[in-house]
């Protein structure tokens, strides 16, 4: 009998001992699982660490994404902030260049073909005094629109300008967010003086931008000629800086104006100029850019002013000017020298707002998202005469 009850005061203990133990308050310093949310460029994702509950997260990467932001806002966060280098002239008067009487406004679409303006008429408006508006958009989602000025504020003083500027937006274009910057040119031969024309640009794999302009021969005195062009040529310029300082790199087609350009693949770079003529010239490299060779002639009379990516990988879009308004062509495969056009217009004019007049010209469209398209286009300012020699403005 004392041997049953010496067993059953045995186990009570051991059971007392237990509840104890599991009773003990843990120390300051024991530690805790616990899920650090890290950012790293465009990608996040849970990872666990241990670190003690009385100690400071710890700042693995950076600061943390909040829970609301995209992807996208979390890149631009990185971009080194910009100041504008000058301040767009507002309405122009009197007798004025070429680039002093238009526009540039911006409209939105969710497949590259229907296009409409902001609700709010005045969130598209970009700047005044422009001409020949060419965008992209940068890994970062940093829009550059490139075009060519016609009156610049600098110091507070209007100057009459017929040169290239490139207008930056980190924020898809919206009101207020332009920054205004001066484009700078290096290396370009004395030959075809300082002052290139019609930017088009493209970005290249490795983040760099190549610019083709138009330049002009200056044929005062009898210089040696590297190429073989009476008047005009297209250049190709490098910026490995974000594009705000470009280098010449070398002439890529002689006799010839306004360089839409797109770069296909590293085999297959397509130039369709408005080389001046009825029928407008498709050229080709196959050296990804460094020369080109005749292709034929564009289906249209017309310029083309922007090839652009569409919802279907391997088909391309071509957006030109047309009389009433902006038209398309599409090319569905590879080596996409095939160009069939589609029914209706991309945007047509709408004076009905007070912004815009006469057409609606040179469209340059950017694909941002799957659904979401940017086009920035060229109008006649209100009050300007629908001329392209000496408009007058009132």
């Amino acid at each position: 009998m004392w041997n049953r009850w010496f067993l059953r005061l045995f186990i009570l203990l051991i059971g007392a001992l237990l509840i104890l133990s599991g009773c003990n308050q843990l120390t300051s310093r024991d530690q805790v699982l616990e899920t650090v949310i890290v950012v790293q460029t465009s990608t996040t994702y849970t990872h666990q660490a241990q670190r003690p509950v009385d100690q400071e997260p710890v700042d693995l990467i950076g600061p943390a994404l909040p829970l609301d932001a995209t992807p996208q806002a979390a890149l631009a966060e990185t971009i080194t902030p910009l100041t504008s280098d000058f301040e767009p002239c507002g309405h122009p008067s009197g007798k004025v260049q070429i680039p002093a009487a238009h526009r540039a406004l911006l409209a939105w679409s969710s497949d590259g073909i229907n296009f409409q303006r902001p609700e709010d008429r005045q969130e598209g408006f970009v700047m005044d005094q422009i001409s020949v508006p060419d965008a992209v958009a940068l890994p970062s989602g940093r829009i550059l629109l490139y075009l060519v000025t016609g009156c610049r504020i600098v110091d507070g003083v209007p100057q009459e300008s017929n040169n290239i500027a490139v207008v930056v937006s980190d924020q898809e274009g919206k009101p207020g967010s332009w920054i205004f910057k001066n484009v700078h040119f290096k290396g370009l031969p004395e030959m075809y003086g300082d002052n290139p024309l019609d930017p088009n640009a493209v970005v290249l794999p490795d983040g760099n931008i190549s610019l083709f302009t138009t330049v002009f021969w200056q044929d005062e005195e009898p210089l040696e000629r590297s190429v073989e062009s009476d008047k005009s040529a297209i250049a190709a310029f490098l910026s490995t800086d974000g594009g705000f300082t470009f280098t010449f790199r070398n002439i890529v087609y002689p006799d010839n104006i306004d360089p839409e350009n797109y770069r296909f693949t590293e085999t297959n770079w397509q130039i369709l100029t408005g080389e001046p003529s009825e029928a407008k010239g498709m050229a080709f490299s196959s050296d990804d850019g460094f020369t080109f060779q005749p292709l034929g002639s564009f289906p249209d009379k017309r310029a083309v002013q922007e090839i652009a990516e569409t919802e279907t990988p391997g088909v391309y879009r071509s957006y030109i000017s047309g009389a009433e308004g902006i038209l398309s062509y599409i090319a569905t495969s590879d080596p996409w020298t095939t160009w069939e056009l589609e029914p209706g217009f991309r945007l047509e004019v709408d004076p009905s707002s007070g912004l815009e007049s006469c057409d609606v010209r040179f469209p340059t469209v950017v694909k941002l998202t799957p659904d979401r398209y940017l086009m920035i286009y060229e109008t006649t300012i209100p009050g300007c005469q629908c001329i392209d020699v000496d408009p007058v403005c009132e």
